[in-house]
């Protein structure tokens, strides 16, 4: 009985103790030191991560808001792209939200997401896009293909890697 009470103590007292798990696929970002909003990158993605940067970071406007709902549309955008092997390559943009969304967009398919949430797919030409809002911002899964006329990943691929968009700790 009296292991039992240890083992049972010591089982609580490390789950108080653990820490905040870093984001499986990143290790640091370099170049977005004083991005002052937390964001999301998936955890799911269709081959091996070998590379996580930062491609872009426009700041339009001298300071950014406190708060990101206080953000206009084209205050900033950030793009992470995720590699892989040869040209494995996903890249995550990230907007304050979009006001008016252009939804009479030709090849604009809504797409349902996990938790009820909707997303917008986007095939033209050799570029395939997923967008959706989630917690104040507006993310764009991009994929770049090489044939054009020729989908990369599937619709499905495109919203396993949307659903498995987790928080970065940065």
């Amino acid at each position: 009985m009296r292991i039992k009470i240890i083992i049972a103590l010591i089982l609580i007292l490390s789950g108080c103790n653990q820490e905040v798990s870093q984001h499986p696929i990143v290790d640091s970002l370099e170049g977005i030191e004083k991005f002052p909003y937390d964001f999301k990158l998936p955890t799911y993605l269709p081959y091996d991560v070998k590379e996580v940067r930062v491609y872009d970071y426009i700041q339009v406007i001298e300071e950014l808001p406190e708060k990101l709902a206080d953000a206009k549309t084209n205050d900033f955008a950030l793009s992470i792209g995720i590699g892989g092997n040869s040209e494995e390559l996903v890249f995550i943009e990230m907007t304050p939200p979009l006001n008016n969304r252009n939804l009479n967009h030709q090849n604009l398919e809504q797409v349902a997401l996990s938790g009820s949430r909707e997303g917008f797919y986007s095939y033209d030409n050799n570029r395939q896009t997923l967008s959706l809002n989630d917690e104040g911002f507006n993310y764009n899964i991009i994929v770049f293909t090489h044939q054009e006329g020729k989908e990369l990943y599937s619709q499905e691929e495109l919203i396993k890697i949307a659903n498995s968009l987790t928080l970065v700790n940065r």
